[in-house]
């Protein structure tokens, strides 16, 4: 085979090109316009992995020894990744993914330049390819990132030598008409090294905690690290789940007066969102006695009092969810009632109304007969037939009040 690079494509990649005769030969150094479309396309599809061929060129943490043996160009692109600033390395945007890198200092989280300065790897939505250059960089089993990328993954713990899997549901606020709170898969892989966050949507949990309103513990400490980020994770259903209650009030109060079914509809999405919520919150449940065990010793009593806490919060999102999906789900019956209740009274008033106007039509049309009429010789004729007719209006709103019909 020969070889032929391309002044386009990043350090260290060439395209290889099958052989052929002699009258074939040519480079991408000829002009653009004699590289053939399969070469371009080769070319571009190389250069969109760039930032994960860099992530996978740093020296730390990585069992691909056979991806770091080229010398000359692998270390010019190795120090092309070292020379890049801090901002555009600590979050990677990789056609819409992001991979971002997270460090501990003063009992916060910060954003880190490389992977060489961080403790935690967050990845939000990795592509196939992605997810195959992390675990092979990582040293992390490919199932437990594709399983980490399924949002509707269930709960789960798992362990694959030195790697730990646990997959737990969170709350994700979408924003649409439709169903505007849902929950989503969330997987912690611990590796010896770090501490790697994978998800299919941005959270806002790691948002919450790179803020610095709250104290962390340090990483290395596994048990209370997790422990906080399972609390942040409690707090965020039960922010959520105020969020919901605080609408369905708002929809309570519009409700009232209402003659159409937007309100009720919404108050529906809302009970969706909520079932949502218990299905996720009954699924995590069960991980919580395997999380005790998944450091593979005895826990001590501060790090079972934190995990009893965690579960504590949990149950409380858990009541708090079940309270308000049937207090919502009683409303939503209540209010059907009283929409239909208020298109009655509607029908009601317009019928009364359709009766009282019938009468002086009634008069009307009497005299408009051509036959002989009492009065209609008289001058007074037309004050007679209204007269009459305002006298049998006012005796049927009269009537009417009467019954409580108005």
């Amino acid at each position: 085979m020969r070889e032929a690079t391309c002044a386009s494509a990043p350090p260290d990649f060439a395209i290889f090109i099958p052989p052929r005769s002699s009258s074939h030969d040519h480079s991408c150094q000829s002009g653009p316009g004699e590289v053939n479309g399969s070469l371009r396309a080769g070319v571009a599809k190389v250069a969109a992995l760039l930032p994960w061929r860099e992530f996978l060129a740093s020296p730390k943490g990585g069992q691909s020894q056979g991806r770091n043996r080229r010398d000359g160009p692998g270390k010019a692109s190795h120090a092309k990744w070292k020379t890049r600033s801090g901002a555009e390395e600590a979050s990677l945007q990789t056609r819409g993914r992001m991979l971002t890198y997270l460090k501990y200092g003063n009992g916060k989280l910060q954003m880190a330049d490389a992977l060489d300065d961080c403790q935690i790897v967050r990845v939000v939505a990795p592509s196939n390819t992605e997810m195959a250059l992390l675990g092979d960089r990582l040293n992390i089993p490919l199932d437990f990132l594709t399983a980490a990328t399924d949002r509707d993954e269930r709960p789960r713990v798992e362990t694959d030598e030195e790697c730990r899997l646990m997959v737990i549901r969170i709350a994700h606020q979408r924003g649409g008409p439709d169903t505007p709170y849902v929950t989503t898969a969330l997987a912690i892989i611990l590796t010896p090294t770090y501490i790697v966050s994978v998800c299919s949507e941005p959270s806002l949990v790691w948002e919450d905690l790179l803020g610095g309103r709250i104290r962390l513990p340090h990483p290395r400490d596994r048990v209370a690290f997790l422990c906080a980020l399972f609390m942040q994770i409690a707090r965020q259903y039960l922010a959520m789940l105020r969020l919901i209650r605080e609408e369905a009030d708002a929809a309570e109060r519009a409700i009232q007066h209402s003659l159409k079914n937007e309100m009720l509809i919404h108050m529906l999405n809302l009970e969706k969102c909520l079932v949502f919520f218990t299905t996720s919150l009954r699924a995590n449940e069960p991980i919580w006695e395997r999380f005790r065990r998944l450091h593979g010793r005895e826990l001590t009593e501060e790090e079972r009092d934190m995990i009893d806490d965690v579960k504590v919060e949990f149950r409380q999102a858990k009541e708090l969810a079940d309270i308000y999906s049937n207090i919502l789900s009683g409303m939503m019956d209540a209010f059907a009632s009283i929409i239909a209740n208020n298109q009655n009274m509607v029908m009601k008033l317009l019928t009364s109304i359709t009766i009282i106007l019938m009468l002086p039509t009634l008069v009307a049309s009497i005299y408009g007969m051509n036959v002989d009429l009492p009065f209609q010789h008289s001058p007074h004729a037309f004050l007679v037939t209204m007269a009459l007719s305002a006298f049998m209006s006012s005796a049927g709103i009269a009537f009417f009040f009467k019954k409580k019909w108005f």
